[in-house]
């Protein structure tokens, strides 16, 4: 049996009601596919809520809550209770670190940040090809069966209402506003069956290197993401924005001719580099003096179903700068922003008509050592319940042709494998 598939058939047999996070490397041959992390067996979790940290048992049981801010919460909470690390951060904690709202009705409700310490922890070097290791002891539960799923589609915003929200969008940047900005839009369908069914259907549309399949009990998270937000190595900082999207071609010819098309993009190119220097700047905040440095740029990287554009900024963390002020410092991932970054999120409570939540947040974990390593939540299927909802954008620059924008949402979207062709 595939080390992969051990790790499935962990994720089967977990149940619903016990917490389970799945950290999938799924590309060997990509360059940052090191390691998969699967955390289960929960001894204590810190959630946080509408500025009130609160703390839940093994058992499901609440120990205590407290008014705080979430990255004091978060500190307190790792000291007290030493070890690894892992959940997601929402995107709506930019409002604690900046004097921003988040207006939008919030359907989904969940927390804006899920940090538990696992008792039960396993670590599969995808890269090198060695077999599943067992950081903490626990037992494989073999798979007795896998339910088929359906997705039901039920819900998209007009394409007329984008594309009058890209529009309002290139006015402010005319204006000088802002520069660029993030502009995104949510679907809703209905969902039946195994989530894990659709997680593996994700996987097979097309693998990432940063994937990630989220059990909180009332609210499962299929993630599939190749974007990294940060990740702390000893003293260095890393960090890979994304900007510049085509769709794979049906064959290799228009492939190559598509991926040549997408490198000796004017306008992609001015996208990525906006963010590479957005993300530079934070990086600035919590890094020593001159060591930022942008060490790749406008690297054609091919997935599954799409060509990006990424770029790796590095920098060496500063004495004094502890793991929480390096993120919170960062969060979130300027690709998911635009540029300046205050402003353009203001834009996006404007403009969007949905909470974004985990969605544009970072899922990942912190090692007992003091690193860590987060992903951005973008391609990703949030189920409560029979309820779906899924989530795409891009960016939206002063050239930004709406209708093209508008087709490359729904290119995201194919992660799901819903046919959207009458939409475009």
């Amino acid at each position: 049996m595939e080390s992969r598939e051990e790790l499935i058939d962990i994720v089967r047999g977990n149940g619903d009601q016990n917490p389970l996070i799945f950290l999938d490397s799924q590309l060997p041959e990509h360059p940052s596919n090191k390691n998969s992390w699967l955390f289960n067996g929960f001894e204590r979790i810190l959630t946080y809520k509408n500025g009130i940290a609160t703390q839940i048992d093994g058992s499901g049981n609440k120990v205590s809550s407290v008014k705080l801010d979430p990255w004091e919460a978060l500190t307190t909470f790792r000291k007290e209770y030493p070890g690894y690390h892992c959940g997601y951060f929402g995107y709506d904690l930019k409002n604690y670190s900046e004097e921003l709202i988040s207006r939008n009705a919030d359907v989904i409700g969940m927390p804006e940040f899920w940090i538990g310490r696992a008792s039960k922890i396993y670590c599969y070097s995808v890269g090198d090809g060695e077999e599943l290791k067992k950081v903490q002891s626990n037992r494989v539960i073999e798979n007795e069966s896998k339910p088929s799923f359906r997705v039901d589609f039920k819900k998209i915003i007009s394409k007329q209402e984008y594309l009058d929200k890209i529009k309002a969008a290139q006015k402010l940047i005319h204006d000088g506003d802002i520069y660029e900005v993030n502009l995104s839009h949510q679907i809703e369908a209905e969902f039946e069956g195994s989530p894990v069914d659709l997680y593996q259907s994700m996987y097979h549309r097309g693998p990432v290197p940063y994937a990630a399949y989220l059990n909180l009990g009332d609210i499962v998270v299929c993630c599939a993401s190749p974007e990294r937000f940060l990740k702390k190595n000893g003293k260095n900082l890393i960090s890979d924005p994304i900007k510049g999207t085509r769709p794979r071609g049906e064959n290799e010819i228009s492939d190559s001719r598509i991926k040549k098309e997408l490198f000796e993009s004017e306008k992609d190119k001015a996208e990525n580099l906006m963010i590479v220097d957005l993300v530079r700047n934070d990086l600035s905040r919590v890094s020593k003096q001159g060591s930022v440095r942008v060490t790749s740029l406008f690297d054609v990287q091919s997935f599954g179903t799409v060509h990006q554009l990424v770029s790796r900024v590095e920098s060496e963390i500063s004495d004094n700068v502890t793991q929480e002020q390096a993120i919170s410092n960062c969060f979130p991932m300027g690709s998911m922003t635009g540029a300046p970054k205050i402003r353009a999120m203001e834009v996006i409570d404007e403009l969007e008509n949905y909470h974004r939540g985990i969605y544009s947040g970072a899922i990942g974990f912190f090692d007992p050592a003091g690193d860590f390593n987060f992903n951005v939540v973008i391609r990703s299927a949030i189920i409560k319940k029979n309820n779906l909802w899924y989530s795409a954008g891009g960016a939206i620059t002063s050239d930004s042709e709406p209708n093209q924008e508008w087709i490359e949402t729904l290119v995201k979207i194919r992660a799901l494998g819903l046919d959207l062709s009458e939409f475009e």
